[in-house]
């Protein structure tokens, strides 16, 4: 019931198959990628990777998509995780790294395991390629809720940090409203 593929595939017209491995890549439309849409779950894909699952039975959040990381050396370490990387062309045409949303365990401990979700932010060095977006973090959104910017580690609801001595750290500003309005119930 299973088919392996370790050449080429070709497939002309309609066709089924309930699952199957490809030994190496899998090259969708790379001549014309502009007009090839793949799509998983939908019969007119609008997108180059369209997903999509139709479920009824509720309304919750449903994942679409997996990103995993396996280390298989040894067990993972605080910090490692999964991400999306976000890349396009400068004035060059060199493809650069240019911000990164990545999921990571906080805490690897078993039974106490605890993700963040990290936003990186590229920037130029001298040679004009972007560097490693790992020491660029801009913000994270703990496991238990907090916000950081600034900070890799943020200990309340939000925290914002710089190590400028004269940075901003909190600027609001309106055209028309003035002032700023906390409350607390405490």
């Amino acid at each position: 019931d299973n088919v392996t593929i370790t050449q080429d595939l070709r497939v002309l017209g309609s066709s089924y198959l309930s699952s199957f491995t490809i030994g190496n890549d899998l090259l969708v439309g790379q001549n014309n990628i502009s007009s090839t849409f793949t799509g998983l779950g939908t019969s007119s894909p609008e997108y180059l990777l369209h997903l999509n699952i139709s479920n009824n039975e509720n309304e919750t959040v449903t994942p679409l998509l997996l990103l995993e990381k396996t280390n298989l050396s040894t067990g993972a370490g605080d910090g490692y995780g999964s991400g999306i990387v976000f890349r396009l062309a400068d004035d060059t045409m060199e493809m650069e790294n240019i911000s990164m949303i990545a999921g990571i365990l906080e805490d690897v401990s078993n039974g106490t395991e605890r993700g963040a979700l990290v936003f990186y932010t590229g920037y130029g060095d001298v040679n004009g390629i972007i560097s490693n977006l790992s020491s660029a973090e801009a913000m994270r959104i703990t496991g238990s809720g907090n916000v950081g910017i600034g900070t890799t580690s943020p200990t309340d609801l939000l925290n914002l940090y710089t190590t400028g001595a004269d940075d901003i750290i909190l600027k609001i500003s309106s055209a028309g409203q003035t002032g700023v309005y906390i409350n607390s119930t405490n």
